[in-house]
């Protein structure tokens, strides 16, 4: 036994005076095993047992709360796997026959789903009156065959209408419904389902040499022909109903491994074989570099994206929500573009200036495509954000501390996003960029008229449709030590990792500002000089190429990091929140506010940059690195931060911020 291990039945339990109820006690025990790829791990199990009536209150509060942080509609309590394939099933469509009535009783006794039944009034087959008794009766009856993402959403509508102990009893309901027909449904697949149509084989000789991107539409033909062969299937019904993410590993076991890429991130040519194949030594040799750039990326990525965590809550933690403060009276308001429904359901519980009046957005009747005056943290004037500014969503929250709670799972999200890679064996999608839209996305002062009648869109490309010239401002470009632009000799491209610029046509000017990676060819470079770059082009030549890129998130990191470290560029504060949010929006449920209360900090006021500028005096911001403001809030968060000597300077030169942070609380004991 470890030495460290220490019985239950020998721990000293000492009672506390002061508690009127049980004991507290804790339980370490440290122990070491072995991974399955042989690594030795040491690692500790930790028991904190607070029995005082006040304690177990608190807990029971906060851990028993069904309401999510991490998104407005979301719950702590979600269904999984089987959950979903039980609950699919059962709700297939069916012919119906003579019905018979029934009543909850009696579908405790059914073995059969797809019996024709009269169940509240509705007739349908005995799977839908079973998934229709696990919500209340005043619940709108189901029709439509359940997936996850269906039943998602209408747990999304019974959290917000019924109290948390009604909302328990659905989802236990739920669970113990869909666990029970997965079980009895048995969905599975055999070998037969590995003979695959003969239009698959066709498919796959066509990759044979194909370039990435052909080999891309190819594999999208393939899946279209997979799913509608394994519909109604075993395999199918674990993949349509949610229980399995999608059809990538299922295309790469019967049809093809697919695209892959590198250490570096560059797509590879396409592998036409699939593992029920068999991959041939050369193949299995090729197909490994995706599957030691997947495990790379999550050895690399997850420390990077930890690390980036870790910054957030230090830049972050001074955020707080006012306990009592309704309305800073500010009148600055960001507009916000709706883009689409989920969008909307991102901005719930806030408030809008509309007409003179700050009403909710819930009574100010929005619709996808309206632009909106929103109030927000950005502008907020009151040093901790008001109820109005941040919206009502707090009730949702277990803590004023919403600077801390956001960082970490910002940081959390960009973290996920990176492994992607990794859970699919180095397998990757392609994601074809549509230069012209982000062209237009970032020249918000344009009309999409005018761009459309100069500038074409080509697949990872645009083309000037008449002479033009694109100049870049040397000066404006830099925006890191690290070189921003550089030229590559193999290629004869000169790269920039992001570009900030305008394209001259005639007597128009367009801005020209991408946020990724784009080339441009050496031989249309004619002027340049310490100030400028010019490159000339005329009717139909390429302007702008940029890389193909896998789907997986990775990105995500680097931007956040490139934001964070005030290397961004953007015209004004509408277009810095559009362009974070467009960052999110596909992989986190994360509401607005969050991006919004990352702005509010990285914004400093250019006069005292110990303050966010929505604090200055007058409206006059600055991106800074974060580091910069972590020195500047705390001397004693600057030493705990990173760079002991850095903060030590900082300290002896510059004075820091007059209040103690949450951080510089914890570390003195003053909040525990």
């Amino acid at each position: 036994m470890d030495k460290n291990f220490i019985p239950v039945s020998e721990i000293i339990i000492e009672k506390d005076p002061t508690v009127t109820t049980g004991y507290d006690f804790t339980v370490e025990d440290f122990f070491t095993f072995c991974t399955d790829d042989g690594i030795f791990v040491q690692d500790s199990m930790t028991i904190i047992h607070p029995l005082s009536d006040k304690s177990q209150k608190e807990i029971e509060e906060k851990m028993m709360n069904v309401n999510s942080a991490k998104g407005l509609t979301k719950s702590t309590i979600e269904l999984r796997k089987e959950m979903y394939l039980g609950l699919y099933v059962i709700t297939k469509s069916k012919k119906l026959n003579k019905p018979q009535l029934i009543d909850n009783d009696g579908l405790k006794k059914l073995s059969d789903p797809y019996i024709t039944v009269s169940y509240r009034g509705q007739i349908c087959t005995s799977g839908f009156a079973i998934l229709n008794s696990c919500f209340p009766k005043d619940f709108p009856f189901i029709k439509e065959q359940v997936t996850k993402k269906s039943i998602d959403k209408l747990l999304s509508i019974a959290a917000k209408k019924y109290d948390g102990e009604i909302y328990k009893k659905i989802i236990d309901r739920l669970s113990y419904e869909g666990f029970k027909w997965a079980t009895i449904a048995g969905s599975s697949f055999t070998l037969a389902n590995l003979d695959v149509p003969k239009e698959i084989d066709v498919i796959k000789k066509k990759m044979d040499g194909a370039d990435p991107l052909t080999t891309s539409k190819l594999l999208g033909e393939a899946e279209k022909i997979i799913e509608k062969y394994l519909h109604d299937t075993g395999l199918g019904d674990i993949i349509e109903s949610g229980s399995a993410k999608g059809y990538s590993q299922t295309m790469q076991i019967i049809v093809a491994k697919g695209l892959i890429s590198n250490l570096d991130g560059d797509i590879l040519p396409g592998i036409g074989t699939s593992f029920s194949d068999s991959l041939s030594a050369d193949v299995f040799f090729k197909a490994g570099q995706g599957s030691r750039s997947g495990m790379a990326g999550r050895a690399i990525l997850t420390a990077d994206t930890g690390y980036l965590a870790r910054k957030l809550v230090y830049f972050l933690n001074s955020v707080q929500l006012h306990p009592s403060l309704q309305d800073c009276k500010v009148t600055k308001t960001v507009k916000v573009q709706i883009y689409n429904s989920d969008h909307l359901s991102k901005l719930q519980y806030r408030f809008v200036e509309q007409g003179g009046k700050i009403i909710s957005i819930a009574d100010a009747n929005i619709k996808v495509g309206d632009t909106i005056n929103l109030r927000s943290p950005i502008y907020c004037k009151s040093e901790q954000i008001c109820h109005t500014c941040h919206g009502t969503s707090y009730t949702r929250k277990a803590t004023p501390y919403i600077g801390a709670m956001y960082a970490l799972m910002l940081g959390e999200s960009a973290t996920q996003s990176s492994m992607e890679k990794f859970h699919t064996g180095g397998a990757v999608k392609i994601k074809k960029k549509d230069m012209l839209n982000d062209l237009l996305f970032n020249a918000p002062v344009m009309k999409k008229e005018i761009i459309n009648r100069y500038i074409s869109n080509d697949e990872n490309a645009i083309s000037c449709k008449q002479d033009c010239v694109l100049v870049v401002d040397v000066k404006n470009q830099k925006m890191s030590p690290d070189d921003d632009f550089y030229y590559n000799e193999d290629t004869k491209k000169i790269i920039f990792k992001a570009l900030v610029s305008k394209l001259k046509i005639g007597e128009m000017e367009i801005p020209v500002m991408f946020d990724y990676v784009v080339e441009a060819d050496i031989t249309n470079l004619k002027n340049q000089t310490k100030e400028e770059l010019e490159f000339h082009f005329i009717k139909g030549e390429t302007i702008l190429y940029t890389s193909l890129e896998d789907s997986s998130m990775t990105g995500l990191a680097r931007y956040l990091d490139r934001l964070i470290g005030g290397r961004v560029k953007f015209y004004d504060v509408d277009h810095l929140l559009s362009i974070v949010y467009q960052q999110y929006r596909d992989i986190s449920p994360l509401p607005v506010v969050a991006y919004e209360i990352l702005i509010s900090q990285i914004l400093r006021y250019k006069d005292d940059p110990r303050q966010p500028a929505r604090l200055g005096k007058t409206w006059n911001p600055e991106l800074l690195n974060l580091k910069k403001t972590v020195y500047n809030e705390g001397f004693l968060q600057g030493l705990a931060f990173e760079n002991m000597n850095e903060a030590i300077r900082n300290g002896l030169v510059q004075e820091t911020g007059s209040d103690i942070t949450v951080l510089e609380k914890i570390f003195t004991g003053e909040q525990i």
